[in-house]
């Protein structure tokens, strides 16, 4: 009788940790969202804005002759500025970019690749300034403030770069 072959020995990718796991697939269900939030809001920034100047419209005639009405017209402006469609628009491109960044940075870190985690700190960067670059102002940094879950989620992957090649 001859003796079994050994199988040839192969070396296992190494295993990922269930907490990274679980952060990827917490940036994947975000950023699919985020994604899909993007294009709908680009693709009907018209309406939406329209629908927002009539909202802040009845609240300002609401607001006609009662104490503090100056000082909420003056938000209210500063609120109809940022919903223009332009504003919309520009805000919707920053989003995609910053979703599609962190996409692609939780996909190479779901796949134990460090690059990944490079990525995705620039998406976050990108997610942060960019509206302020293409808005600008204080409407462009109150649109950039959404990326403070992505500063925490940094930091946790930051944790996981040990075992990532």
């Amino acid at each position: 009788m001859e003796p079994t072959p050994t199988p040839p020995i192969y070396e296992s990718a190494p295993a990922r940790p269930q907490f990274l796991t679980i952060l990827c697939v917490l940036t994947f269900l975000s950023c699919a969202w985020g994604i899909y939030d993007s294009i709908v809001t680009y693709a009907t920034a018209d309406t939406a804005s329209s629908i927002a100047q009539e909202a802040l419209d009845e609240a300002a005639d609401r607001m006609q002759g009662r104490e503090g009405a100056e000082f909420v017209e003056r938000i209210m402006g500063t609120v109809q500025g940022s919903l223009s469609p332009e504003n919309l628009r520009k805000s919707a491109i920053s989003k995609l970019v910053y979703n599609l960044l962190t996409l692609l940075g939780a996909i190479l870190m779901f796949n134990l690749r460090r690059v990944g985690y490079y990525a995705y700190l620039g998406g976050v960067i990108a997610g942060f300034l960019l509206p302020i670059l293409l808005i600008g102002g204080l409407v462009g940094f109150a649109s950039s403030t959404g990326v403070f879950f992505s500063i925490i989620f940094t930091i946790l992957y930051g944790t996981q770069l040990k075992y990532m090649r």
